[in-house]
């Protein structure tokens, strides 16, 4: 890169497949948004070399999190070993009742500590790792419906309508 900022791609680049695909909720705070919002004024305006140089504050703070994710994750021990084994069980049959005895929590408390740590209900979290992994698998060469069955979605008809409650459009879309 002309600017030798290879590093910044790390977080993008440096991940086991199912990881660190998520900034979590606490950390997304006005410094990530206001960043964003400069680069797309910066673009309206046409000043490229200005909005060159806030991605790469924008590539800076995400890589700032990255670093300190695992601090966050500590955080609550009990949110870092569901998301874990959510991660590492992706493909399998997971539901509310089956975590919840998994690590003997409530069922409603668990969700009300993982909204509330990540911003996510657990259903979703689940659906959108999954995408990811459809996402994946496509890109490596398995069509949608094999790569959404080998993801953990029961049914392409499932995946499907995951897809687009998600990502707001059909997944035939899909790059």
């Amino acid at each position: 890169m002309e600017y030798n900022c290879e590093e910044f791609l790390d977080i993008f680049t440096n991940r086991k497949l199912g990881t660190g695909n998520l900034i979590p909720y606490s950390m997304t705070d006005r410094t990530l948004y206001d960043c964003i919002n400069r680069i797309q004024r910066y673009c309206e305006d046409k000043a490229y070399n200005v909005a060159e140089k806030t991605v790469y504050e924008f590539l800076y703070l995400i890589n700032c999190y990255k670093n300190n994710s695992a601090e966050f994750y500590t955080k609550d021990e009990r949110v870092r070993n569901i998301i874990m084994y959510i991660n590492d069980h992706l493909a399998e049959n997971l539901n509310l009742d089956m975590l919840s005895r998994e690590f003997f929590i409530a069922k409603q408390y668990m969700c009300k500590v993982f909204k509330r740590s990540t911003g996510y209900t657990i259903n979703r979290y689940i659906s959108y790792k999954r995408i990811l992994l459809v996402q994946e698998l496509h890109r490596s060469g398995q069509n949608l419906m094999q790569a959404s069955l080998n993801a953990g979605f029961n049914s392409y008809a499932n995946f499907y309508k995951a897809y687009v409650k998600l990502i707001g459009e059909s997944p035939k879309e899909m790059k």
